[in-house]
């Protein structure tokens, strides 16, 4: 019978801009794989490969005045397939604009992971002196 796999809680200070004003946005965890393979990597539950057991390989998680979700959660990297997963991070606004990451890979292997060490300095944006160019 399979287990079920472990969960551990994402913690963290407050988040906030180098203005000091509380981040809102959104966290978006994804897992990679250390060795690129062709095609698209299907992460699914160590002791459980039936189709039902894949999991999302990108989450988003709510940031709120500079706090996370408290729902915020992820899978123990033991737990997945293919073996030697990590995570990396990527920090978007309201707008959805990327303003920081990806960060380095990262592993979660306990009940809690801090993110203090994947979250970047968030520079305020200022006011532009010169015509801005359109994301694309």
């Amino acid at each position: 019978m399979a287990t079920a796999p472990k969960k551990a809680q994402l913690t963290s200070s407050r988040i906030s801009w180098s203005s000091g004003e509380y981040f809102d946005g959104h966290l978006v965890l994804g897992l990679a794989c250390p060795v690129p393979t062709s095609g698209a990597i299907s992460y699914v539950l160590s002791d459980n490969a039936s189709p039902s057991a894949r999991i999302p390989t990108w989450i988003r998680i709510p940031v709120v005045e500079g706090e996370l979700s408290t729902e915020a959660r992820v899978l123990n990297n033991a737990d997945l397939e293919p073996p030697n997963s990590r995570y990396a991070a990527f920090w978007y606004d309201l707008a959805g604009r990327r303003v920081a990451g990806p960060s380095a890979l990262f592993e979660v292997s306990g009940d809690s992971y801090a993110i203090d060490a994947i979250v970047p300095t968030l520079t305020s944006p200022v006011v532009s002196t010169s015509a801005p160019v359109p994301e694309v």
